[in-house]
């Protein structure tokens, strides 16, 4: 199963989600402090919260292009997870 076309469009995902997680916390790094927007001593400007929401937008997809994904299809829960699990790991391998 870990050696299909659909397995290898599943890492795939894992990839542009992963890559996503990490422009989320470049963007999120770049961003004033939340205690100083409440604070209102600072303000994301219009364009980091247009793009946070884009992100946002694209993880979320994803995370439902996964969770639905084909390669689940007809197998147990443990067996979904180990394949889960083996996604992410060869995912994370460059």
């Amino acid at each position: 199963m870990t050696d299909t076309p659909a397995f290898a469009d599943l890492i795939d995902l894992k990839r542009r989600f992963i890559a996503l997680t990490d422009r989320q916390k470049t963007l999120a790094d770049a961003m004033p402090k939340p205690t100083a927007i409440v604070a209102d001593e600072a303000a994301a400007t219009a364009e980091q919260r247009t793009e946070w929401n884009q992100v946002a937008a694209e993880l979320t997809d994803l995370a439902v292009q996964i969770n639905n994904h084909a390669v689940f299809e007809d197998v147990s829960q443990m067996e979904r997870y180990q394949l889960d699990k083996d996604a992410s790991k060869a995912a994370r391998v460059v």
